[in-house]
């Protein structure tokens, strides 16, 4: 049976990096059941500083469709693209419908564009799993303070969590198939007021 996403929701998505147990961390919001939108920290593979990117993305080839305020470079969809096909993990995290139907990628790239990424220079980092996670942490935190899409009070205690499983579904994926659709209890929607 092939992933499929649902509409609104948003996941938190780990993607291999090559060495099992790193992993790539950046959030993604569906549009339908195979498309939507990807949030994350990156450095295209170490031909640019790390920088905020939000793309649109199709499960199974780069779209053409765009959010007015992400980029819609073909080389970057085909960077995504890829990024898609190495996930190892999906959690649901939150939903862009709580509060109505008129929210969509563009106003949680709002809440997203805005927030700083360590600078460096050195080669190290070209591929380093923490300037990702640094950025994902603190998006966690902003849409958690927005108190609209993420309710999420322990980020340490997410992260653990989303690292411990996806670490074994690394190691488990001869057996079972990557992506893994994780629930978890550390992380959700918020209430409707």
């Amino acid at each position: 049976m092939p992933f499929t996403l649902v509409p609104n929701v948003i996941y938190t998505v780990l993607t291999g990096t090559g060495k099992i147990g790193q992993f790539h961390w950046m959030l993604v919001v569906a549009s339908s059941a195979s498309d939507g939108y990807l949030f994350h920290a990156t450095n295209n593979s170490g031909t640019r500083p790390w920088h905020y990117q939000c793309t649109p993305w199709d499960l199974s080839y780069p779209s053409s469709s765009s959010c007015s305020s992400c980029e819609s470079d073909y080389s970057e969809l085909e960077h995504s693209s890829s990024l898609i096909e190495n996930a190892v993990s999906f959690t649901p995290i939150g939903n862009l419908s709580t509060f109505g139907d008129g929210l969509d990628a563009t106003h949680l790239n709002e809440y997203l564009k805005d927030i700083p990424i360590p600078r460096t220079t050195s080669v190290e980092s070209l591929f380093d799993e923490r300037f990702s996670i640094l950025w994902w942490r603190q998006a966690l935190r902003t849409l958690h303070q927005s108190e609209m899409f993420v309710r999420c009070m322990n980020v340490d205690a997410f992260e653990g969590e989303l690292k411990r499983k996806s670490t074994a579904a690394e190691y488990a994926k001869f057996m079972h198939p990557l992506p893994r659709v994780f629930s978890t209890k550390w992380a959700g929607p918020w209430p409707e007021s």
